[in-house]
């Protein structure tokens, strides 16, 4: 395996950890507006339970539950193992990425293994230099 194919792997590693943790920002996002709307009703719940003349909403009567809390509760750490876990492991696959493409870019191969650079095993592309000029005889 050439060296140059570590960049590769070390791109792609790179990609696929800053979409994992860019879909943990957007699931954040998508909650803070969720949380947002949610006052937002709540508000309106608890303004027109008092223009109907009761004291607390439904869902202000439901608080008195303990088993509420408790289910709030655990399905908050499910989703916090969630983000964990998305969040980890985009910053495990960035940190590889870069590594693949600091090991990719040693000049002359990585030292101790037997990866080298592509154009010690004659792969490397052609070389741009000027075309040889052939002089003939002109034919006047």
């Amino acid at each position: 395996m050439c060296q140059q194919w570590l960049s590769i792997i070390g791109l792609m590693l790179d990609i696929s950890g800053f979409l994992l943790i860019a879909r943990e920002w957007y699931e954040m996002f998508r909650r803070y507006i969720n949380e947002r709307e949610l006052e937002i009703s709540e508000f309106y719940a608890r303004y027109f339970a008092r223009m109907e003349g009761r004291s607390r909403t439904e869902y202000e009567m439901d608080e008195d539950n303990y088993s509420l809390g408790r289910h709030m509760g655990m399905g908050l750490r499910e989703d916090v193992r969630h983000r964990l876990k998305l969040f980890g492991f985009g910053v495990v696959l960035v940190v590889f990425g870069f590594l693949g493409q600091a090991l990719g870019s040693v000049p002359g191969g990585v030292p101790g293994t037997g990866l080298q650079s592509c154009s010690t095993f004659g792969f490397a592309p052609p070389t741009l230099s000027a075309p040889a000029i052939v002089s003939t005889p002109s034919s006047r």
